[in-house]
C-alpha cells in the first residue's frame, strides 16, 4: 500500500487460536450453555438431521474457512495496492476489487475473533483467576507486539506508534470478559448502540478521515484519540464487530436463529434504503474516504451497518452447508489457511514491503490483477506444506503455549 493510496487497509486478524478444544461451560457463569457435542461430531436433532455448523476435530469449519476468506481478502486488498499502475484509479476494475474486498475483510475478521473469544472465555469462567487473567494479559500484550511488528515491517505506510487492528483487537481481548457476562439480548443492544454510535462521534470530534490524519499523531492524547475513537480501526465503533461475532456464538449454541435472522431483515432494509437515498441523489455510493454515503474512513453507521449485513449473509451461507460438503479435500484445504492466519498476516507484509522498496510497478491493469490474484492464492498451498511439514511451528502456536492454562484441571 501507498500512503494517500485511497484503498482501504484492511489489516484485521483474530488472535488464531480462540476455539477452544471442548464444549463444556460450567453451571451458573452467565454465559449461554454450549451444546455439549463431543469433538469430531454433529449436531443431529435425533433423526439424523444436522442443526447446527459442522464440526471435525474440535473446530467449527465454517469459521475456519470464514477465516480463510478474511486472511486472503486482506492480502489481496495490501498486494493490490502495493502493485498496481500509477495510473489506476477508484472507479477502475482493480481499485472499486480490491475496495470492496478490504471494506468486508476487517469486519469479517474482527467478526470471528469475537465469535472465538466467545467460545475461548466460555470455557475459561469456572477455571481458576489466574488461568483467565493469564489467558487476557497475553493476548494483550502479544496483540500490541504484532501491531508494533507490522508497523515496524510496513514503515513505508504505517507509523511505528500507528495503532491498527491488531491493538483493536488487544482492546477487545481485555473487553472480552466483561462481555462474556452479558446475556444475548444486551449484546444485541449494546452492539446497536456502536452501530450509530458514528452519529455521535462525528458530532462530538472533528474526524478528518484522510490517511495521514488516521496514522499520525505528536502527542499521547492524539494517540488515545486514534486508538479509541479516529484511528484505522477505534475501538468506537469497530468494537461492535467483536460483539456480533459473540451474538452469532451464542445465537448458534441456543438455536435461536430468528435473532440473526432479524439481524440480516434489518440490515438488508437499511442497506437497500441507503443504496436507494445515493441513487436518487445521485451522490456517491461507497468511498475510503470523502463524501459518499459509505465510508471506511472514518467508518459511519452506513458502512457499520452495511458490513454487518455481509458478514451475517457470509455466516449463514457457510452455516448451514451439510456436513459433507466439509469432508471434501477441496474444503479441507482451504481451512488450513484459517489455522495460521495471524502468522500469514505478519509474514505476507514482508514481500509487500521489499516490492515497495524497489518501486515496482505494472505495465497494466492486466499484469496486476494477475500478480495480485497470484500472490492471494499462493497463501493457499503454503498453508498445506505448513500444515504437513511445520504443524507445531506458527505464532498461532506460539501464542497457545504462552496462554495454555497452568491449572491441572483444566
Amino acid at each position: 500500500m501507498r500512503k494517500g493510496s485511497g484503498i482501504a487497509a484492511g489489516n484485521g486478524i483474530p488472535d488464531g487460536s480462540g476455539i477452544p478444544d471442548s464444549n463444556g461451560i460450567p453451571a451458573g457463569s452467565g454465559i449461554p450453555a454450549d451444546n455439549g457435542i463431543p469433538e469430531g461430531n454433529e449436531i443431529s436433532d435425533g433423526n439424523g438431521k444436522q442443526k447446527g455448523p459442522a464440526i471435525r476435530g474440535g473446530r467449527e469449519m465454517h469459521i475456519d474457512l470464514l477465516r480463510s476468506v478474511a486472511i486472503l481478502f486482506m492480502v489481496e486488498v495490501h498486494i493490490a495496492a502495493t502493485f498496481r499502475p500509477s495510473d489506476v484509479s477508484p472507479s477502475d476494475a482493480l481499485g472499486i476489487l480490491a475496495a470492496a474486498i478490504g471494506g468486508l475483510a476487517a469486519p469479517l475478521f474482527i467478526t470471528i475473533s469475537g465469535w472465538g473469544s466467545r467460545r475461548a472465555i466460555s470455557r475459561r469462567i469456572g477455571a481458576p483467576r489466574s488461568d483467565l487473567v493469564r489467558w487476557v494479559a497475553v493476548r494483550f500484550s502479544f496483540l500490541l507486539a504484532a501491531q508494533l511488528v507490522v508497523n515496524l515491517i510496513a514503515s513505508n505506510v504505517f507509523n511505528w506508534y500507528t495503532p491498527g487492528i491488531l491493538s483493536l483487537l488487544a482492546l477487545c481481548a481485555l473487553f472480552a470478559v466483561p462481555l462474556a457476562r452479558l446475556k444475548t439480548l444486551h449484546l444485541v443492544t449494546l452492539f446497536a448502540l456502536l452501530i450509530l454510535a458514528p452519529f455521535a462521534l462525528t458530532s462530538l470530534f472533528a474526524m478528518d478521515g484522510s490517511w495521514t490524519a488516521v496514522i499520525s499523531t505528536d502527542n499521547l492524547g492524539g494517540w488515545l484519540g486514534l486508538l479509541f475513537i479516529d484511528g484505522t480501526y477505534p475501538l468506537l465503533p469497530w468494537l461492535a464487530f467483536f460483539l456480533l461475532g459473540a451474538i452469532i456464538h451464542d445465537v448458534e449454541q441456543s438455536e435461536k436463529k430468528q435473532v440473526l435472522t432479524l439481524l440480516l431483515v434489518l440490515g438488508a432494509g437499511i442497506s437497500a434504503a441507503a443504496l436507494s437515498v445515493a441513487l436518487y441523489a445521485d451522490q456517491t455510493w461507497a468511498l475510503t474516504h470523502g463524501d459518499a454515503v459509505l465510508t471506511f474512513f472514518p467508518a459511519n453507521s452506513a458502512f457499520m451497518v452495511s458490513a454487518s449485513f455481509a458478514v451475517l449473509a457470509a455466516v449463514q451461507l457457510l452455516g448451514r452447508l451439510k456436513p459433507e460438503s466439509f469432508s471434501a479435500p477441496f474444503k479441507m484445504s482451504f481451512s488450513r489457511i484459517g489455522h495460521i492466519s495471524l502468522t500469514i498476516y505478519l509474514l505476507h507484509f514482508i514481500p509487500l514491503r521489499i516490492i515497495a522498496a524497489l518501486h515496482l510497478e505494472p505495465s497494466n491493469t492486466a499484469v496486476a490483477m494477475g500478480v495480485v490474484l497470484g500472490y492471494t492464492l499462493l497463501w493457499w498451498p503454503l498453508s498445506m506444506l505448513h500444515h504437513r511439514y511445520a504443524n507445531w511451528f506458527s505464532i498461532e502456536a506460539l501464542l497457545r503455549r504462552l496462554s495454555s492454562p497452568t491449572s491441572k484441571d483444566e
